[in-house]
C-alpha cells in the first residue's frame, strides 16, 4: 500500500454534472474517499469512477498544476437510457463540436451530457431534471418504419 496521497485532489465542475451517480458508488462518495487517497486501491477506485462519468465534471492530474487525465473516447453522440426505460441525455464524447442556440460555441469537451428533455435549468446540458419529470422515449411503428415519441409523464 502507498502511503503518498495526490499531488492533486480531483477537481469538480458542478454545472457539468448529470447527476449519474458514478462519483457515489456503492459503498463511498468520492468526496468521502478523498482523505484516504494515500491508500493506492482507494485512489484507483477514486479514479475509475471518474473515468467512467459521462459528464466529465470531476477530473483529476497526477502532479499539481499537470494537464487532466481523460479516457480516450471516439468522437461520437450516443443517445443515453437509464434504468427503467427512463430516458437521459444526448452523451457526446470525444470533443465534439457544439453550438449553443444563440450560434456561440459551447466549450469543447472530451466528454458532456446535453438535455434532451427540455427542462434541464443548465440548459444546453443536462442536470438530470428528466428524472424529477419522468422523461420516456418509445418506439413506435409507423407504416413500418420505427420512429421516436419521446414524451413526459406527468403522473
Amino acid at each position: 500500500m502507498s502511503t503518498t496521497a495526490w499531488a492533486s485532489r480531483p477537481k469538480r465542475v458542478g454545472e457539468l454534472c448529470i447527476h449519474a451517480a458514478f462519483c457515489i458508488g456503492r459503498t463511498r462518495p468520492i468526496a468521502e474517499m478523498l482523505a484516504d487517497t494515500g491508500d493506492s486501491d482507494v485512489r484507483s477506485s477514486v479514479m475509475g469512477r471518474i473515468d467512467h462519468c459521462p459528464s466529465g465534471s470531476y477530473s483529476y492530474a497526477l502532479q499539481r498544476g499537470g494537464d487532466s487525465i481523460e479516457p480516450d473516447l471516439p468522437q461520437a453522440i450516443s443517445v443515453l437510457e437509464e434504468e427503467n426505460g427512463l430516458a437521459s441525455a444526448l452523451w457526446m464524447t470525444g470533443g465534439v463540436p457544439v453550438l449553443r442556440a444563440d450560434g456561440l460555441p459551447l466549450q469543447t469537451r472530451n466528454r458532456m451530457t446535453l438535455c434532451r428533455c427540455g427542462h434541464s435549468g443548465n440548459k444546453p446540458l443536462c442536470d438530470g431534471t428528466h428524472r424529477k419529470i419522468d422523461f420516456r422515449e418509445e418506439m413506435q411503428s409507423r407504416g413500418g418504419e420505427q420512429t421516436h415519441r419521446e414524451e413526459r409523464r406527468t403522473s
